[in-house]
């Protein structure tokens, strides 16, 4: 136990001939010079990175106001005509309106026919309905078609799936 009685240890200064001189790398006009200097360099990279993708997503939202707007015109044309008999023009409106999203990088996809193994991962199952003369289990109808925005899923669709139906005895 040291009590204050004791004396200190003798200690010495430390001189500059105690370190050993470090290698560095480039020139002294490359260094990044002081701590603060280069976290101040880090900081600028960082929000140039920011600026970038904040530039990008306000490009996003620009492009997705714009097709919004036209789908509202294509939906306001399609209200008028639904009250019309003819609806070749109402084909012509939907073929418009899946290019527009199409360009927007959405897609939404008709599942009819497809095999159950193809679109699990795509939409849910609503419904089974037995389908004669199938021999696997397919989409019969497509109640949602199910929505990707390139090529990633954002949104299940909903089918009813078909199934094999087995032969009764009178069938063979």
């Amino acid at each position: 136990m040291s009590s204050s009685a004791d004396p200190a240890p003798e200690t010495r200064p430390i001189g500059w001939d105690e370190f050993e001189e470090r290698p560095v790398s480039g020139s002294y006009e490359e260094s990044p010079g002081c701590p603060d200097d280069e976290l101040a360099a880090v900081l600028r990279r960082y929000r140039a990175d920011l600026d970038a993708a904040r530039s990008r997503t306000d490009a996003e939202v620009a492009k997705a106001r714009e097709v919004a707007v036209d789908l509202a015109v294509l939906v306001a044309r399609l209200g008028v005509l639904l009250t019309e008999p003819d609806v070749r023009e109402l084909r012509v409106i939907q073929r418009q309106m899946l290019h527009m999203l199409g360009d927007a990088g959405f897609e939404a996809q008709d599942l009819d026919g497809k095999p159950y193994d193809e679109i699990q991962d795509q939409a849910d199952v609503i419904d089974w309905t037995p389908m004669a003369g199938s021999t696997a289990e397919v989409v019969a109808r497509t109640i949602e078609a199910p929505v990707l925005y390139r090529g990633a899923v954002v949104r299940l669709g909903q089918v009813v799936m078909g199934m094999p139906v087995e032969a009764t005895e009178e069938e063979r």
